[in-house]
């Protein structure tokens, strides 16, 4: 869509993320089942990947910046059948993730921070 429409002038989603300044940055990728994860606090917002069982679908949820303080917060990926539960929190500019709970296999596959 034409700029003077309200679009970017882009003629893909690529393009017209480029022009608005939005980009994802891998920051984590592996398979966290328990223990914790760390990345870095430097991106407006976080999107946490993972996958609740073995045979699931992949679930996502995207944390603010502003809703990560000093103190674990609990955040949870469900679905109708299953769970994994994680706690989130900012120590010296660094994001801990950490295994809370689950009642299946799931995992933590990626973590992007979006600029």
């Amino acid at each position: 869509l034409g700029v003077a429409y309200g679009g970017t002038g882009a003629n893909n989603s690529a393009t017209a993320r480029t022009y608005l300044g939005i980009a994802a940055t891998l920051l984590w990728s592996g398979t966290c089942t328990t223990g914790s994860l760390s990345f870095s606090y430097s991106y407006n917002f976080f999107v946490i990947i993972g996958q609740l069982s073995s045979t699931g679908s992949r679930a996502t949820i995207t944390i603010p910046r502003s809703a990560i303080t000093t103190s674990a917060l609990a955040f949870q990926l469900a679905d109708e059948s299953y769970y994994y539960s994680f706690n989130v929190y900012v120590s010296s500019g660094t994001v801990y993730l950490s295994y809370k709970g689950r009642n299946s296999s799931g995992q933590i596959l990626a973590v992007y921070g979006i600029n």
